[in-house]
């Protein structure tokens, strides 16, 4: 279900233009100032209880079983090797992984060595750990920041493609979520920007191999840009 690059980033921009009031008052030519918006999304309270995970099993080099990391396909951002959904084994190079081969007996649940939760059947991250997942800088820029305080943003049609990453062949799709209509009511009681964030619902994958919900941040900052 990915989307292409060029279709993608028109509809990052369109989705954040929808956010956006009717009224808005585009940046005047003469103005050195402005109010840029950016959007960053967060996933949490991320579980695993798929039985059918194949994606990093035994006789499939270069894999190495069971462990692989997890990277996030969505329409607000890229796919990028860090912890997007992060998992709950930390490895060497520091990711959090998830058992990527419960279809492999040796793997499967119950399995105290392979699994960290409900008895060893399923796996759950570390409720503290966020994953960052979305950080593009949205481009929107208006005279201030002021006028977004107590204005509701409404992030639509979010889905979140989930892939386990492999750096020398092609990612492996794991499952798909959906989020309903994820709406952030911005305040402006900071200091030359305005700040709003809500958190999602929790959400079950297509196929039932996951679960987690999203947090969204919408910041406004005023900064000087070049004058046109």
């Amino acid at each position: 279900m990915s989307v292409p690059t060029t279709t993608k980033t028109v509809l990052i921009l369109a989705t954040i233009s929808l956010l956006l009031a009717s009224g808005e008052t585009r940046l005047k030519a003469q103005s050195c100032w402005a109010c840029q918006m950016s959007l960053t999304a967060f996933s949490f309270d991320r579980r695993v209880f798929g039985n059918d995970l194949d994606q990093e099993c035994p006789g499939n080099w270069p894999h190495t079983p069971p462990y692989g990391n997890w990277g996030v396909d969505s329409s607000t951002s890229y796919i990028w090797d860090s912890d997007q959904w992060s998992g709950w084994r930390v490895k060497e190079d520091d990711h959090h992984e998830w058992n990527t081969c419960t279809s492999n007996s040796t793997y499967a649940p119950p399995n105290c060595a392979y699994l960290n939760d409900n008895d060893c059947t399923t796996q759950a991250a570390d409720p503290d750990n966020w994953g960052l997942y979305a950080y593009p800088v949205l481009g929107i820029y208006t005279p201030d920041c002021d006028q977004w305080d107590d204005q509701v943003f409404t992030l639509y049609n979010e889905y979140l493609d989930l892939y386990e990453l492999d750096p020398w062949s092609s990612d492996e799709f794991v499952d798909t979520l959906h989020y309903d209509p994820v709406d952030v009511t911005l305040d402006n009681d900071h200091p030359a920007q305005v700040i709003g964030e809500t958190d999602s619902e929790n959400e079950t994958g297509w196929y039932n191999r996951v679960s987690g919900a999203i947090h969204v941040r919408i910041t406004g900052v005023d900064q000087e840009i070049e004058c046109n």
